[in-house]
């Protein structure tokens, strides 16, 4: 529930920090993925290689080395992703105890165990019994801990990409600039 509440917390907070932040001549700002700050001046593109070819590469963010961000589009971001440079082996396998029994399962089921027991987590907050995030935490500690890192970096990317666009481009994130067929008119 800790967890939970601390993402949703940090999603809220950057979503409504990214306009007020260049409005008033800030160019840093925090991510879930490092203590330090980012400062927005210091991020630049490169163009992306091998499965990430078709994207470009933002760098000069802390927390570079444990996760990359990818994106599309020269004005506004139509496509990000990132990718986990972590090293964590998916295919590991993963004892645990369950009812008293120890069990076992790749690192990857496991992973979607928590993906979809966090969906169900969301259907009903104050759930705390097993398979609860509080659950999952106490049974897989590190296990845990390292899947919930890797679903903040979603919205680190997210962020690092809104917070470089807007710096770059100030005036197309505006919906307006989106759709230049679109006339709008006044009544």
């Amino acid at each position: 529930m800790r967890y939970f509440k601390v993402l949703l917390l940090m999603m809220c907070f950057f979503s409504l920090s990214l306009n007020l932040a260049f409005a008033n001549g800030e160019t840093k700002f925090s991510i879930g993925a490092s203590n330090e700050m980012v400062d927005v001046t210091k991020l630049y593109v490169v163009n992306g290689v091998g499965a990430y070819e078709h994207c470009k590469a933002l760098k000069g963010y802390p927390g570079e080395e444990r996760f990359q961000v990818y994106f599309q589009g020269d004005t506004y971001p139509n496509y990000i992703t990132y990718e986990d440079l972590r090293g964590i082996n998916l295919d590991e396998v993963i004892e645990w105890e369950l009812d008293g029994k120890t069990v076992r399962h790749l690192r990857r089921d496991i992973y979607r165990m928590f993906s979809d027991s966090s969906q169900l987590h969301s259907r009903r907050p104050g759930y705390t019994g097993q398979f609860s995030q509080e659950w999952n935490s106490k049974t897989f500690g590190h296990v845990y801990d390292e899947w919930f890192e890797g679903m903040a970096f979603s919205q680190d990317a997210q962020t690092l990409i809104n917070h470089y666009f807007e710096y770059k481009n100030p005036n197309t994130l505006n919906v307006r600039d989106r759709f230049p067929d679109i006339k709008i008119i006044n009544k």
